[in-house]
């Protein structure tokens, strides 16, 4: 059984004073403070959902180094949640 842990993003971020725009961005901190703590200690896998293009990408929790992440949309689609899936699996065995 994995613990997994559910972010998600309606779209790419729009507008001049954000730091990536035109990014799918996601804040993997947990709590109202959203602190990044230990990631292993609350989940086993961070799902990384954009809502736009209904993809996914996994991580799992050791590989959580960052409190946000930003993706280009170019380089999230359908093929990337079943490459990413197929990742984690295979860091289990």
């Amino acid at each position: 059984m994995l613990r997994i842990q559910v972010k998600s993003c309606s779209g790419p971020i729009i507008g001049k004073r954000e730091r990536a725009p035109g990014y799918y961005r996601w804040t993997a901190g947990l709590g109202g403070k959203k602190q990044l703590g230990t990631p292993t200690e609350s989940y086993d896998v961070l799902a990384l959902c954009a809502l736009g293009p209904d993809a996914i990408t996994f991580l799992y929790a050791s590989d959580v180094t960052k409190k946000t992440f930003r993706i280009r949309p170019g380089d999230i689609h359908e093929r990337t949640g079943e490459n990413t899936w197929a990742g984690i699996t295979r860091k289990l065995d």
